[in-house]
């Protein structure tokens, strides 16, 4: 029995609740330290007051009891994320009371064929379910392969209650702060995505394209662009209805993503208007990739309640200067050469150039 353990029992039960509060607080203050630092302080907490050897922050899910952090002599085999069937645990009998139960001797009691007692020779148990934004999670309890000399006390219960009431509220709180940053990042993705194809929308684009240009603009690296327009798309939505359009748009997308590098950036921005920036890429290689979407494309075919549609599209590709920071940038270097194509049958590429000003 070590200093604090005797301290905590040669005290008045509200001396000794009070000690278990301020060592609470104090672990709730090192929060920096990470929760499994704080759960491991907790469950020692629990053995130097209960003078148990085994203490383990459980969850239980499916009947299955799984250990979320333990703390346990050396020579007991028992590891962080090891399970059992939830029955053959005490815990199932803490679950089934659905409040706090202990026993001190087992070999005394009617549990004494209980699968706990017969695999594991636990004689003595404390233990408690936690509960996460109202659910039970787990249980937090302590127990021992030694008897134990002394009842529980209802001081004992107190302290165990007032530990899983921390535990719970403190895995509530961390699960509502990773649910807040996920919601976050939800909604940054989806103010940069195009709610239809999953492309950049024209904002994601213009994210990305201001960080491309500046790169392009410091090392000299060469970035293109690819500017692809649906070819008599507003006749597509007239004769089979928008639905059927926006299947048209959604497989254009998926062939632009298919026949571009990871790296390159494929945004929708406009209704038919699809972009594609392609990074550290000569010229004549952006060439053959516009030549393989516009073929790509012009292989497709989507079913409508009344035809197979084989859509086509025209495509522009050119450089990219370093000061083209927005999209309207983009599309105003492609204007001349979507021209060109549209007026030149449809379903071609055609190429740009910058401005001598520029270039």
């Amino acid at each position: 029995m070590d200093n604090q353990t005797a301290m905590m029992q040669g005290m008045p039960g509200g001396s000794q609740s009070e000690l278990v509060i301020r060592t609470l607080y104090q672990i709730a203050s090192e929060y920096e330290k990470g929760l499994e630092r704080q759960i491991q302080r907790i469950l020692t907490l629990g053995l130097e007051r209960f003078d148990l050897d085994i203490g383990i922050l459980s969850t239980v899910h499916n009947e299955t009891y799984t250990i979320f952090k333990q703390v346990s002599p050396t020579d007991i085999s028992l590891n962080d994320g090891d399970s059992f069937p939830l029955g053959d645990t005490y815990c199932s009998v803490t679950l089934g009371a659905n409040g706090p139960v202990g026993f001190e001797h087992v070999a005394e009691t009617d549990l004494s064929t209980h699968p706990a007692y017969t695999n594991f020779g636990l004689e003595a148990y404390i233990g408690v379910p936690v509960y996460v934004r109202g659910k039970v999670y787990g249980t937090l309890n302590f127990s021992s392969p030694k008897p134990r000399p002394r009842a529980f006390s209802e001081v004992d219960v107190e302290a165990l209650q007032l530990m899983a009431s921390w535990v719970g509220s403190e895995l509530s709180r961390r699960q509502t702060e990773e649910d807040l940053i996920k919601a976050k990042e939800l909604l940054e993705k989806q103010s940069l995505e195009d709610p239809l194809t999953h492309l950049y929308n024209r904002r994601g684009v213009e994210d990305k394209l201001g960080r491309l240009a500046m790169r392009s603009s410091c090392d000299g690296s060469a970035l293109m662009g690819i500017v692809i327009d649906v070819d008599d798309f507003k006749s597509i939505n007239d004769l089979y209805g928008h639905s059927t359009g926006d299947e048209v748009l959604t497989a254009i997308a998926q062939v632009i993503s298919n026949s571009v590098r990871p790296n390159d950036i494929c945004g929708r921005v406009g209704g038919d208007e699809f972009i594609v920036l392609l990074p550290s890429c000569a010229l004549a290689e952006a060439e053959i990739v516009g030549e393989q979407l516009r073929c790509a494309v012009h292989g497709l075919q989507v079913a409508s309640e009344t035809a197979e549609i084989r859509p086509s599209v025209s495509v522009a590709v050119g450089p990219l200067s370093g000061d083209a920071e927005r999209v309207t940038d983009a599309l105003a270097l492609s204007a001349s050469a979507l021209r060109s194509a549209k007026t030149t049958g449809k379903n071609v590429v055609s190429g740009w150039a910058l401005p001598d000003s520029v270039g």
